[in-house]
């Protein structure tokens, strides 16, 4: 289990209850439906994280989903890099000693390296000419699977390091896998 599962989870609960909300007119009109969906999705996230067992990269992601939903629902900027860095924060202030955990150290190296390498990655994707409105479906597909990998390959890179000091090895196939 890992963060995108957390991902899921939140991103399904917020879709279901705008879904639930979506039939009555007054709660629309009389409530902020992103606010309400995002205060719900909480409960759901919190406790995932308890089902899935509390692993580190599970309460990383928790944690930093849950800071998002709080941006969110006081109108703040979401910042990722402070939203990983509070999460790195809170589980050391709760178990300081999974700074030597292989789980911890991977964990953060693999996200910050996607919110670090892929925007840079992500320049290299040639953006169209202007007066091209409207990308055909082959091409949103195409960027698409161009932007998983580079998600991918920034995850790879930044989690070798660390694969290579613990492993001694580092797998020349890791993004084709």
């Amino acid at each position: 289990i890992s963060g995108f599962n957390v991902g899921i989870v939140a991103f399904l609960s917020i879709f279901f209850i705008r879904l639930l909300m979506k039939p009555f007119p007054y709660l629309l009109l009389r409530f902020n439906a992103i606010k309400v969906s995002t205060l719900g999705a909480c409960v759901p996230v919190a406790l995932y994280a308890f089902i899935a067992g509390m692993g580190i990269s599970v309460v990383r992601a928790a944690i930093m989903i849950l800071t998002f939903m709080a941006a969110v629902l006081l109108g703040r900027e979401r910042d990722l890099y402070n939203t990983l860095a509070l999460a790195a924060f809170i589980i050391l202030v709760v178990f300081p000693h999974s700074l030597f955990d292989i789980s911890f150290q991977l964990s953060f190296m693999a996200v910050a390296a996607i919110l670090f390498i892929t925007p840079r990655l992500a320049r290299l994707i040639p953006k169209g000419k202007p007066e091209e409105k409207a990308l055909s479906l082959s091409g949103k597909i195409f960027k698409s699977i161009l932007l998983f990998i580079m998600v991918s390959l920034s995850a790879i890179l930044g989690t070798a390091p660390l694969i290579a000091l613990y492993f001694n090895s580092v797998s020349t196939v890791a993004l084709l896998a």
